[in-house]
């Protein structure tokens, strides 16, 4: 009998959870969740489909040949659904990600005037570089809105001190959607590695002549179903 293959370890439903930091409360995240439901998706099906591989080998009565087509059909027919599945659950993280950044952006949005910013930003700049950074420490949100919706040499700042000043007070105001963002990003990660991993697996069971086969197999039905001319 076939030795059943094993489905990755790194596939586990249980690696996502440790990955992302997954935890029941993210059940009522319908992003996160979704990505866990498709990442076990992953799991089972190839589990599944291993399992399947088993029972066609065992089959005595069939060729080589006819096995090799039942299990590509069963393979194309489970991967189909789980691709779906795997696109949706990436489609929805990704929109969640770029909600997630909206809201920050939003919330630290500077309510003062456009004259007022640019105030703002040319007296940060003129700012010795120690007594600047000390500033942008304590900043409340108009400062930083200030700061961060210009461009960062406006402030005497360059792109990557700009970065780290936007990245520091988003952990510091909303630790919350910062950290459900990298949840998320984590869990996009974790699906494209996912996907990968599950179609190289699952590679071996797919005939590569069967395109081939199933294209002779169809023009051999046509034409033997083909109306045959009568002479006169």
């Amino acid at each position: 009998m076939t030795k059943k293959r094993i489905p990755p370890l790194d596939l586990d439903p249980a690696v996502f959870r440790h990955r992302t930091g997954y935890n029941e409360a993210d059940n009522g995240d319908q992003a996160l969740h979704n990505a866990e439901v498709a990442w076990s998706a992953l799991f089972n099906s190839m589990n599944d489909l291993f399992e399947r591989e088993q029972i066609i080998r065992a089959d005595k009565s069939r060729t080589r040949e006819a096995q090799n087509a039942l299990l590509t059909k069963a393979t194309h027919n489970c991967m189909e659904p789980i691709a779906a599945k795997a696109q949706n659950a990436l489609d929805t993280a990704n929109a969640a990600i770029r909600g997630v950044n909206l809201d920050i952006e939003n919330a630290m949005k500077s309510n003062l005037s456009p004259d007022e910013r640019a105030e703002i930003r040319s007296y940060i700049r003129s700012l010795p570089e120690k007594e600047r950074e000390a500033l942008l420490n304590t900043a409340d949100n108009d400062v930083l809105g200030a700061v961060l919706t210009g461009k960062p040499f406006l402030s005497g700042l360059s792109s990557s001190g700009a970065e780290m000043l936007r990245d520091r007070a988003e952990k510091q105001q909303f630790p919350e959607l910062v950290q459900r963002r990298e949840k998320l990003r984590k869990a996009v990660d974790l699906l494209h590695s996912g996907w990968e991993s599950y179609n190289r697996n699952l590679k071996p069971l797919i005939d590569p002549n069967f395109a081939a086969i199933e294209g002779a197999a169809r023009k051999a039905e046509a034409a033997a179903n083909a109306p045959t001319s009568v002479g006169s």
